[in-house]
Parts: structure tokens; C-alpha cells; sequence
């Protein structure tokens, strides 16, 4: 399967859903693909007008911001190999606020034969 449809399939699968309602602040989703050293390979439109705008989105070590730590990454490197998905939320600033990101990550398998990672991300709107 290619990384175009891979990152298709994974898109559209059905978001994990927290229990509180929540909507998504726009259709905007963010699709990055990273290589086995955490670097961007390539990503959407979206994820790059984000980036332009928030803080941790365009940094070199941007795969690293969604762990506490290395032991953190490294065991979620090893559910990633082992053929896992990752589902989680984080916050980050835009614009000097914060915004809820819900993500998915999981492992992709190129052609060439390295390891990459798609990061699938949604903002989430703020609660009243």
C-alpha cells in the first residue's frame, strides 16, 4: 500500500471519540509523515499553514513534542513497529492561546523499505 493511501485509510477511520461532546474547530486536518529520525518527510497544506502560526508545529523535533519524554517516544516507537495505533490529545499555542490538537500516529510502510510515521491531527473547539 502506498503512503497516499495509507494516509487515506487512516484519516477516515473512525476518530476515537473522548466521552464530553466535542466538535472540531474547522475541517483543517493536519497530516504530517515523519521519517524514523522524527523529521518531516512531507505534510498537507493545513498542517503547513499551521505551523506558520503555532508554536511547536514547525520545530525540527516536532515528532518528539507529543511524548512526556525519551522513554515516553521510544516505547511508543516500539507500539508503533509492532503494527499499534496511537490516539491522544495534546495542547499547543497559536497565537499565544491554547488550542486542543487529537491526533493519531501510527506506522506507515514505504515503498523503499524505511520506517515512516503519519501523524493525523484535528483541532478541537474550546468549551464554554
Amino acid at each position: 500500500m502506498t503512503l497516499r493511501r495509507q494516509a487515506v485509510h487512516v484519516s477516515a477511520a473512525s476518530p476515537h471519540q473522548p466521552s464530553e461532546a466535542t466538535e472540531l474547530t474547522s475541517d483543517a486536518i493536519l497530516t504530517t509523515v515523519f521519517d524514523a529520525g522524527g523529521s518531516i518527510v512531507m505534510r498537507n497544506r493545513a498542517a503547513a499553514d499551521w505551523a506558520a502560526v503555532a508554536e511547536m508545529l514547525d520545530d525540527p523535533h516536532r515528532f518528539a513534542t507529543l511524548f512526556a519524554d525519551d522513554v515516553a517516544m521510544d516505547l511508543a516507537l516500539r507500539q508503533l513497529a509492532d503494527g499499534e495505533t496511537l490516539r491522544g490529545e495534546r495542547s499547543i499555542t497559536v497565537s499565544g492561546r491554547l488550542q486542543r490538537l487529537r491526533y493519531t500516529l501510527s506506522a506507515l510502510e514505504a515503498e523503499t523499505g524505511e520506517r515512516r510515521f503519519l501523524l493525523v491531527e484535528t483541532p478541537v473547539a474550546r468549551q464554554p
